[in-house]
């Protein structure tokens, strides 16, 4: 499902990543994932995506940041254990900047990774996203909330939507 948007957003989302047989229980490894993604419908092969990633019983899950441009991404993975977070993304021009926090915190903290993306044009999708990659269980996403948001710069992505 996703919303059509344009020129400078802010959309946050509350979410937990499970999978289809326990909807409580952490998706099946490796890769499976769940999270926001922006693409231009123009450009099929052109996205961002803030999400949790079920890498690998190794290292179990991870918040991801993905950049991908003619199929090719750049990842930035952190470890975490946690299958809920609230996830922000914000676009202001052509910068897209990433946000997340814990599910019991109002604070935002920013990705590491910037994504500067002068290809997208103005209307963009923004929606939620499940990715299976081989593994079983399949995953599955709750999303709790979602809210909208118009930032005045890229100061203001967290203060232009209500908390979630």
């Amino acid at each position: 499902a996703y919303q059509t948007l344009s020129g400078d957003f802010a959309v946050a989302i509350r979410i937990t990543l499970g999978n289809e047989d326990d909807p409580a229980a952490p998706p099946g490894l490796p890769y499976n994932s769940g999270g926001i993604v922006v693409r231009d419908d123009s450009q099929a092969h052109d996205w961002v995506m803030l999400g949790i990633n079920g890498h690998t019983a190794t290292h179990g899950l991870a918040k991801a940041a993905t950049s991908t441009v003619d199929g090719e991404s750049e990842l930035d993975l952190k470890w975490t254990g946690e299958r809920t977070y609230r996830l922000l993304v914000c676009r202001v021009g052509s910068e897209i900047r990433f946000f997340s926090g814990g599910p019991e915190s109002s604070e935002w903290t920013a990705d590491e990774v910037a994504h500067s993306r002068p290809d997208f044009g103005d209307e963009l999708q923004v929606g939620v996203a499940a990715s299976a990659w081989a593994s079983e269980p399949q995953p599955w996403v709750e999303v709790e909330r979602v809210h909208f948001g118009k930032p005045d710069n890229l100061d203001h992505c967290t203060t232009a939507v209500a908390p979630v």
